[in-house]
């Protein structure tokens, strides 16, 4: 494996004791009166109003167990989302107040969202800005994420955007956003390859053996297969524009330099619309972004039978319905579904 190239000091946040006491033991903030989750009444003229929640102050995003993404905010910014019969929001800002728990899903964290009691048909059916998100451990959530639809016209068949088709749809429509603001900032982004036909590799363990007296490492295999995420339309692979095989932008960026630059924007990006960025870790992948709540990244053994039969019987979207969320589950994310659309 690429050793990765060495970044910046990042950030890293101590948990609060007994987070693990109960799954993710997420522990609520300060408690708000209830009347102070509801949207505060309004003089603008609109047919619903949606009250969003997004995290600032926000530390890097962190592994907990079990599998989960999160991220330590120090307060949540409120805004009411006004909709009007022709489809367009206005956004107010409200307030900002502590955050609603200790620990935010990463996925959700940085955006504008809500997240209902139950699936909200209103915003079902609203599209652009309007994002649906589905997590078993979350709730159905929806996040108000705009984006230059005129400038995503102009830029698709050179971006190559038609290959998201066939990928999860959060992850398509965050990519699509990601290379759309990119390409604002005069980036210029082109996407690589999405889903893959299904291949496992084998998986290896490192073992010390003596050999001459001396101690070594090796790896053997260990008789597993795993395999990775494009085949289950969880991954998509990006480059810059001016670049055609990835390996040439992965020497500019160890040389640091403007693609270091993209590339570390590009990666914020993600950060932002809650898509792991396997770059920050690998510089080898720095065009690798990823989706998969709850998951690490690469499955094996029983798991992956069930999805290579999944996906034999019925599709690559048999996988997603391992994403669907169920009320009937407890989740440690319950202090998020205290917004509504009125």
């Amino acid at each position: 494996m690429t050793s990765p190239l060495p970044l910046a000091p990042r950030r890293r946040w101590l948990l609060p004791a007994g987070l693990l006491a109960a799954g993710l033991g997420l522990l609520p903030a300060p408690a708000q009166a209830a009347a102070d989750d509801a949207p505060p009444q309004m003089t603008l003229p609109s047919e619903a109003t949606v009250l969003l929640w997004r995290g600032v102050d926000c530390g890097e995003a962190e592994r907990v167990k079990p599998v989960r993404r999160v991220r330590r905010c120090l307060a949540e910014e409120r805004a009411v989302a006004h909709l009007s019969a022709d489809g367009s929001v206005h956004l107010q800002p409200l307030d900002r107040r502590p955050p609603r728990l200790a620990l935010l899903p990463a996925e959700l964290a940085l955006q504008w969202h809500t997240c209902p009691p139950s699936p909200n048909e209103r915003l079902e059916k609203a599209g652009l800005p309007w994002v649906p998100y589905e997590d078993p451990a979350i709730a159905k959530c929806y996040v108000y994420r705009p984006r230059d639809v005129k400038l995503q016209a102009e830029i698709a068949a050179k971006a190559r955007l038609e290959l998201l088709d066939e990928i999860h749809p959060w992850l398509r429509d965050g990519l699509t956003t990601l290379i759309v603001r990119a390409a604002a900032q005069g980036i210029e982004v082109r996407v690589i390859s999405a889903v893959r036909s299904v291949k496992s590799r084998a998986v290896t363990v490192e073992k010390k053996v003596k050999r001459k007296g001396k101690i070594r490492k090796i790896r053997v295999a260990t008789g597993e297969r795993k395999m990775g995420m494009h085949p289950l339309g969880l991954a998509v692979d990006i480059n810059l524009g001016w670049a055609k095989p990835l390996g040439d932008p992965v020497r500019a960026y160890r040389a640091s330099g403007e693609t270091y630059r993209q590339f570390q924007v590009l990666g914020d990006m993600a950060d932002e619309l809650g898509i792991v960025w396997l770059g920050r870790v690998m510089v080898g992948e720095i065009g690798h972004f990823e989706h998969h709540p709850g998951w690490w990244g690469s499955v094996r053994g029983q798991f992956r039978r069930q999805l290579l039969n999944g996906i034999a019987a019925r599709g690559v979207p048999s996988v997603w319905e391992h994403f669907r969320y169920d009320p009937k589950q407890p989740s440690p994310f319950d202090g998020l579904r205290i917004s509504d659309v009125r």
